[in-house]
């Protein structure tokens, strides 16, 4: 039987970072098995790891080799993403928000907004803002 699934969207953003950690958490709670997705501007021919990325990637202690990279509109791509992996063992998207505040994400149609409107699969998105609980500092990201 397969590993139950955990998929990330990831921009590189400490929101990201947020949603890692917390993906990571409950994969160990679930025995699963994580894929990180990253998606790039449709508009751009092709993508590179660049510097910033780079140090995101060592900071949240994530093999370069383990990113998915698509091309696309995000939350189009993460779904699909997570059709073409499911066997029955996606279990969960999770992503980060930026954390706008009140209902402005649903009025500017935000990423993580519409991936939890339009994904056939339960969504967790884990907002960077702190709402006065400890937040793992970028020193504490990395989980062996």
């Amino acid at each position: 039987m397969e590993l139950p699934r955990v998929l990330v969207g990831v921009d590189f953003s400490e929101a990201s970072a947020q949603a890692l950690i917390e993906a990571r958490r409950l994969a160990r709670r679930l025995e699963a098995e994580i894929v990180v997705v990253h998606v790039y501007d449709g508009g751009r021919r092709d993508w590179r790891l660049g510097p910033t990325q780079r140090a995101w990637l060592d900071a949240v202690s994530l093999d370069p080799a383990a990113l998915v990279v698509r091309r696309g509109l995000p939350w189009v791509e993460i779904v699909r993403e997570a059709r073409q992996v499911d066997d029955g063992s996606v279990t969960l998207i999770v992503a980060g928000s930026h954390g706008a505040s009140g209902f402005q994400p649903l009025a500017l149609g935000s990423t993580a907004t519409r991936l939890a409107l339009h994904s056939p699969y339960p969504v967790l998105l884990i907002s960077s803002r702190d709402h006065g609980r400890s937040r793992p500092q970028p020193d504490e990201w990395s989980y062996t």
